[in-house]
């Protein structure tokens, strides 16, 4: 490439530019400037090309990702004659309650508040007759159904900060001191009573009981919940470095350095001002507190080894919770921390704090971030900078509305995309396969078979601390959530994307669980109210009516159109014979045969 240079020299010094340090005169005979060697040019390189998946393969991951749900057959076949089926069913399951499901789902696995490996609060009082998992399942899904509510009643996705209202079920209710219906709906509409600004799920009791503000933290995991789900912009992760010699057992000594030691300022100047908006709610109230409440009859006289919090007595450690004290909204003053305000705009309160977030730009582009990373099982910051902007761009331009969003991630290329095909540089990273969530597995098999997994206590009489009944699925302090490659909100706090060597084995269990119930229920009903076994009944044993229901399952499970004599069905033929050869059951190679299918890959990945 020495000859590309010297070109390049002399077009820089101009036309009639000599070389530095020549000795050429007018009598020099003239020279003639060597020319370069002839060279092969570069081949073309042709860019990859994406491959959709095939329409049916398409309508699976697209129902997978919206519902949590398999198509039924009826779609599958429809798509199969008319792909633009496709956008018709997906306007149709953005308006389901298996979408708001969804909605909860992201929102939960987002915020981290599905904690039952933690003590959660008591039954005790007006809801001493309520199971522990009803009690826990109420209280954390207080902040997620108003997410739902906001989506799936079309209101702009920035309601979920802003909103002036809260909803509410009867034992939240019960919780704390709420005005409900009993007669009206599970999940209604209601007001805090208690002085607090309203402002969506910023003034969540239940969001701020999972985040803790312990010990003299003042309230500052709340201000990085903030940043880092809401903002995209966590401050645990910048890259600070702490001076020495700090004793940061001492109180006082930690205050001085967050306001006036560099190191520390560079943090704390935008993460002690969000903090200060919530310095009316309690630091925490622990499940074990409400239980030492009522333990002491709910007196402030009775001595108890459970500090009380901010000057509380335990009458507000019964129910209703006294969570929220408006009168020690400005206490950050009183300890000489930074008055509130937004990364430098000051503000007073909360429903102040949900306005600012809600007009940030930042808000927007996370927003759609956190959304993309949900339903593509990537991280947040996998999403590039082309992709962030025309996900943002449809948000915005649709005036927050979710539902667009989502139509926009499920219909993108990037999701669609089955393979890339040529040797050139690729125009996007597809998503590739995704494997099923354990929520996402539990809702397509309840769907399939009608089971759900429950453990029941072995005896009727439990103490206090007796959860009751737990579904297995969706529990991580007794079931399987985690070691199916979800979060438990505490110590797993980000999914699996692919499998982990727990998943087969959960899914194996769970589907060897369900075979065996869908044949027992399904064979003990009328084949009108039957799930699966449609075609046959138990003393059926003839081949040409076991392969067509053999095919029909391949359908409703496996979502695959195959006939009787496919090679698929050849395989599961040759499964069920064996299983009923040895066994000389019918049920029992029914129960082995689905076994297979529902663990099948095609069942936990789409």
């Amino acid at each position: 490439m020495l000859w590309l240079s010297a070109m390049l020299l002399t077009a820089c010094q101009g036309d009639d530019a000599e070389p530095k340090g020549s000795a050429t005169s007018p009598l020099d005979p003239p020279t003639t400037a060597p020319v370069p060697a002839p060279t092969t040019p570069a081949p073309t390189v042709t860019p990859a090309s994406a491959v959709l998946l095939a329409p049916e393969e398409q309508l699976v991951r697209i129902s997978m990702a919206l519902r949590g749900l398999k198509p039924s057959p009826e779609e599958l076949l429809a798509v199969a004659d008319d792909p633009g089926q496709i956008d018709v069913y997906i306007d149709e399951w953005l308006h389901t309650e298996h979408f708001g499901k969804t909605i909860r789902d992201m929102h939960a696995e987002q915020f981290l508040v599905r904690t039952d490996t933690i003590e959660q609060l008591p039954s005790e009082g007006p809801i001493r007759n309520d199971k522990t998992w009803d009690v826990f399942t109420s209280t954390t899904e207080a902040p997620l159904r108003l997410v739902e509510h906001v989506v799936m009643n079309d209101l702009p996705y920035s309601e979920i900060v802003t909103l002036d209202y809260m909803l509410t079920d009867r034992i939240v209710a019960d919780v704390y001191g709420l005005s409900y219906d009993d007669q009206g709906e599970t999940w209604q509409v209601s007001q805090w009573a208690d002085g607090r600004p309203q402002s969506g799920i910023l003034t969540s009791s239940e969001l701020w009981r999972r985040y803790r503000s312990a010990g003299v933290n003042y309230h500052r995991k709340r201000s990085n919940f903030i940043a880092d789900v809401l903002l995209c912009q966590a401050f645990a992760s910048r890259d600070i470095v702490l001076p020495g010699g700090l004793d940061l057992s001492d109180e006082q000594v930690v205050l001085d350095a967050v306001n006036h030691n560099p190191a520390c300022v560079g943090c704390h100047q935008a993460m002690d001002p969000l903090a200060a908006f919530f310095w009316g709610f309690r630091g925490q109230i622990k499940g074990r507190a409400v239980r030492t409440a009522y333990d002491a009859d709910c007196s402030s006289s009775i001595y108890s080894d459970e500090p009380l919090l901010e000057g509380g007595v335990f009458q507000d450690l019964c129910y209703p919770l006294r969570f929220y004290q408006p009168d020690k909204e400005d206490s950050w003053e009183e300890i000489g921390l930074r008055p509130p305000s937004y990364f430098g705009e000051p503000a007073e309160r909360i429903d102040d704090l949900g306005r600012l977030i809600a007009d940030d730009q930042r808000f927007a582009t996370c927003t759609s971030r956190r959304f993309w990373s949900w339903f593509t099982h990537t991280d947040v910051s996998d999403a590039d900078l082309a992709l962030t902007t025309e996900l943002t761009d449809v948000l915005t331009d649709s005036e927050f509305d979710t539902k667009a969003l989502v139509k926009h991630i499920v219909t993108h290329p990037r999701f669609l995309t089955g393979h890339l095909e040529g040797d050139g540089p690729p125009p996007f990273e597809p998503v590739g396969a995704l494997l099923a969530r354990p929520e996402q597995f539990q809702s397509a098999l309840f769907d399939l078979t009608g089971f759900q997994w429950w453990a029941e206590p072995p005896e009727p009489g439990c103490d206090p601390e007796c959860w009751q009944a737990v579904d297995l699925s969706n529990s991580d302090r007794f079931g399987f959530r985690a070691m199916a490659g979800g979060v438990d909100g505490m110590q797993v706090t980000r999914p699996a994307a692919q499998a982990i060597p727990t998943t087969p084995l959960v899914y194996h269990r769970t589907a060897s669980e369900a075979a065996g119930w869908a044949v027992r229920e399904d064979f003990a009903v009328p084949v009108t109210q039957r799930r699966l076994l449609t075609l046959v009944e138990p003393t059926d044993t003839d081949e040409a009516v076991i392969r067509e229901q053999l095919a029909e399952l391949h359908l409703a499970i496996s979502s695959e159109i195959v006939a009787t004599n496919s090679a698929e069905v050849d395989l599961s033929w040759s499964l069920w014979s064996g299983a009923y050869d040895l066994s000389g059951d019918t049920q029992r190679a029914w129960s082995l045969t689905l076994t297979a299918l529902l663990q099948d890959a095609r069942m936990v990945f789409y």
